[in-house]
């Protein structure tokens, strides 16, 4: 019913006290149609921790600094939803919910106003994810969409976008060569001081096995030719290409 990450805090005014946090580890399931469909519903919560890894996932020229480690804290998440597969080639799950969030990192502006990160104390969503995807012996597909609704607390900090999603279609021959097409997208992001305009990122994607150990790859981004912006003012413009190669040894 309860969990812990096993994370200490120290109590205010007593340096020698600590707090051993608990979140809610709820869950039920129920079994409509065996191994097709499983209707369930969850309460859980806990510790979102914010590495250096994921921030240069976003941003590759984020220089190191340990101002922007702290956890944020999932108070509670409680959500309703359905999961399952058909054939074990089509998969799905989706959940709508609530969650309530405190310390959450997200961009924003800083003291200059100049784009920085940035702590919510605390923020309200209401969302729905839906994540799929099919495998079949030629074709594989998978995607991820949310649509959420943000209440911020803090008037320098983007609220995440109402909309955003991935997704991603693949054609298989011979398992030696693979090729597809990828798409990338969200509305915009709205802060008090201002808002980053939304996107959409098209693409496409190639990988040719040339031997058992040696392999290529190249992937085309932006076709549509939009000004992304995954991070805030950090334009991406135009089409980009990248080409590479893959050595097992």
């Amino acid at each position: 019913m309860f969990r812990s990450d096993g994370a200490f805090y120290p109590v205010a005014n007593y340096p020698w006290s600590f707090v051993f946090p608990l979140f809610p580890d709820v869950h039920i399931t129920y079994c409509l149609i065996p191994d097709s469909i499983a209707l369930y519903a969850q309460v859980t919560g806990g510790h979102i921790m914010n590495t250096y890894g994921s921030l240069v996932d976003e941003n590759p020229f984020l220089a190191s600094f340990s101002g922007v480690m702290d956890a944020s804290i999932d108070r509670w998440n409680a959500a309703i939803g359905a999961r399952g597969n058909v054939s074990s080639r089509f998969h799905y799950d989706l959940k709508v919910g609530y969650a309530l969030r405190t310390n959450a990192l997200l961009w924003g502006f800083g003291a200059d106003m100049l784009p920085a990160f940035g702590y919510a104390p605390k923020y309200h969503m209401l969302y729905s994810e839906l994540e799929t995807g099919w495998k079949g012996d030629r074709i594989e597909a998978d995607a991820h969409v949310i649509v959420q609704k943000a209440w911020l607390q803090e008037n320098r900090l983007f609220a995440p976008p109402m909309f955003q999603g991935n997704a991603k279609l693949v054609y298989n021959w011979g398992g030696r060569i693979r090729a597809g097409v990828a798409f990338d997208g969200q509305t915009e992001r709205v802060a008090t001081l201002g808002s980053l305009p939304g996107f959409v990122d098209l693409g496409f994607l190639g990988d040719f096995q040339f031997t058992r150990k040696l392999g290529f790859w190249v992937k085309g981004g932006n076709l549509l030719g939009q000004t992304v912006q995954r991070v805030p003012f950090y334009a991406e413009k135009g089409v980009c290409f990248t080409i590479g190669a893959r050595l097992i040894l």
